[in-house]
């Protein structure tokens, strides 16, 4: 009573004063007990349909895409590795360490962390979160990033048998065969979902004009051009009605186009396609669009007419878009990794060695010093300094990289199988043959369990210990290995590709070594040819042919032959690499026994 005589003699700024502080301690104490008791239901449910949706995206983000798909000597693989993108990191980001065990696997996915994500699924599995197929097909997911390809495919059939009809569940399958050359398992998913999707939304609708897509690149890969060409067309009639003439996934319908044309050798054709692919990427309000980048780096890679300072202005091109777009991202080194070997390919060493090193910095930056992903930075480098003759300095990166890749890999991968292939070169190249036996009789073994016996990475492994073989006088063993090696490249990549040049310019060595030197000569003059017209006549492929040329014309009394030849070799060794190069001091020896 006497607080509410004293209230009324306060003057009307006092009285409102007075509920002022009335209304600041009911505000905190209100605070502090929502803090006690927690959020409201209404603030969970919020927060619970936040974390889902983030959740749905950021497994939309880790399901496998068209853009992890190229094609290298006609036929599909997996762009380098796959490795979750730049917007998976960042969604995986807002998932709290508190969230449920299926959600903090995704995040482990997104972040690399497989042991952590196959301890999240075992979990999310015991407590029933989600579907038993759900569990599996992010299982198959989980190893497919941890490059444990035949893990991935089991994962995706178990999940198949538990839930035959879940459309979702059958595309992320098919899509994950197909990006593991499985097509016998691949097209019939691949197909049902297509029809499916007929069915369901017509024939106009973008689900369809996507399985359309996946379904053509089936056909590409399994040489079926007169199927895939109207899946082809019809992805691109609709998608320029839909996004218009200029966009960016036109740029990545035309590339598709492109392949085919290219594999059909419908050169004339595929001119036109490409200038369009250039003029797309070329606009300024297309270039911060990873995609354009993505197509750029793709069609470098997969396209066999294309003049090779052509090919550098791709990807200068995909460079100059991807710093734009984030100058940190991986995607952004990894392009420069990607340019480095078409500058290395042009010849332009310095230039390839300055951009093999920004992206190991950047790359540096992101991942630890133990990460594959920098274990494939120095394979690139290696490659490098083997080509420019510094093999002592490459050994000890490769043998670095081979330590990261055993250590962060749970079984032998092709990433070990290559580095143990480059190293054994290597070797062979410094005459540690014993050494490099082993190392590419163990590469072998992986090659032949992870791709097969006639993949072009077990032909490029046979070859190096066909020719390891011929240096140490087995040449009967050496023979038909390298022959062996021979037919596989002619049917992978065709009997014009610089690969198939190197093949039968080993194989003249050998003929050469058993003194069949019309042989020889027959062969390194078709591998001069092939060089000659894909490379132009001033590369160093070039030089190493006209220097084999000249060592044989040599060889048979012909010096008046040889000499002018030698001579040519010399002149493209000496602008283009060291005068201390190995291949330069061979062809220096060679001229001067002739004087």
């Amino acid at each position: 009573m006497k607080i509410y005589k004293r209230y009324k003699k306060l003057s009307l700024w006092n009285k409102v004063g007075f509920w002022g502080a009335i209304a600041s301690i009911l505000g905190i104490s209100l605070f502090f007990i929502s803090q006690y008791l927690g959020p409201t239901k209404a603030n969970q449910e919020k927060i619970k349909k936040d974390l889902a949706q983030v959740v749905e995206m950021l497994r939309d983000e880790l399901s496998i895409k068209n853009e992890n798909i190229e094609f290298l000597q006609g036929e599909i693989t997996r762009r380098q590795d796959i490795y979750p993108s730049d917007r998976a990191r960042q969604l995986a980001q807002k998932i709290p360490d508190d969230a449920g065990p299926y959600a903090l696997a995704l995040k482990a996915i997104a972040g690399r962390r497989f042991k952590d994500a196959r301890r999240f699924l075992d979990k999310a599995q015991e407590e029933k979160e989600i579907e038993l197929a759900e569990i599996y097909i992010t299982r198959g997911q989980t190893e497919l990033y941890a490059g444990k390809t035949k893990e991935a495919a089991k994962w995706c059939e178990k999940a198949l048998e538990l839930a035959p009809e879940n459309i979702e569940i059958m595309r992320e399958a098919g899509f994950v065969f197909l990006s593991n050359l499985m097509y016998n398992k691949a097209e019939p998913l691949l197909r049902k979902v297509l029809e499916i999707n007929e069915k369901s939304f017509g024939l106009n609708n973008s689900k369809v004009k996507r399985s359309q897509n996946d379904l053509a690149l089936l056909m590409l890969a399994t040489k079926r051009y007169n199927e895939a060409e109207p899946l082809l067309h019809s992805v691109l009639d609709f998608d320029e009605k839909l996004y218009g003439k200029d966009h960016p996934i036109i740029a990545t319908d035309l590339y598709h186009i492109a392949i085919m044309y290219n594999e059909t050798k419908r050169f004339a054709e595929a001119a036109p396609i490409i200038e369009r692919i250039i003029e797309i990427t070329g606009k300024s309000e297309n270039q911060k669009d990873p995609i354009v980048a993505i197509v750029l780096n793709n069609l470098s890679a997969s396209l066999d007419f294309k003049p090779i300072d052509l090919e550098v202005n791709m990807m200068k091109r995909a460079v100059q878009i991807m710093e734009k777009f984030d100058p940190n991202a991986y995607f952004f080194s990894s392009t420069l990794i990607r340019l480095s070997d078409v500058l290395m390919e042009a010849d332009r060493f310095a230039e390839a060695e300055s951009t093999i090193r920004r992206a190991i910095t950047i790359d540096k930056q992101s991942f630890s010093e133990n990460d594959p992903i920098i274990a494939g930075d120095l394979v690139s480098l290696a490659i490098l300094l083997r080509a420019t003759g510094h093999f002592s300095d490459a050994e000890p990166i490769l043998r670095q990289s081979l330590v990261i890749y055993e250590k962060s890999s749970e079984e032998q991968n092709i990433n070990i199988a290559g580095v143990l292939n480059n190293l054994a070169d290597i070797l062979i190249q410094m005459d540690r043959f014993s050494e490099a036996d082993p190392l590419l009789r163990r590469a072998l073994t992986i090659y032949e369990q992870s791709l097969g016996i006639n993949h072009l990475y077990y032909a490029s492994c046979l070859n190096n210990l066909a020719v390891l073989l011929k240096e140490t006088n087995r040449f009967t063993e050496s023979e038909p290995m390298m022959r062996q090696a021979m037919l596989i490249v002619k049917q992978t990549v065709g009997d014009e590709h610089p690969y198939y040049a190197k093949i039968i310019n080993n194989l003249g060595h050998l003929m050469q070594s058993t003194d069949r030197l019309s042989e020889a000569e027959l062969l390194f003059r078709q591998a001069l040819s092939i060089d000659e017209k894909y490379f132009g006549k001033n590369h160093t492929s070039v030089a190493s042919d006209l220097g084999d040329l000249g060592s044989v014309l040599l060889a048979t009394h012909r010096s008046s032959e040889a000499e002018p030849i030698l001579k040519q070799s010399l002149e493209i060794y000496e602008i283009k690499l060291s005068s201390d190069h190995p291949d330069t001091q061979f062809v220096r020896k060679k001229l001067e026994s002739i004087k």
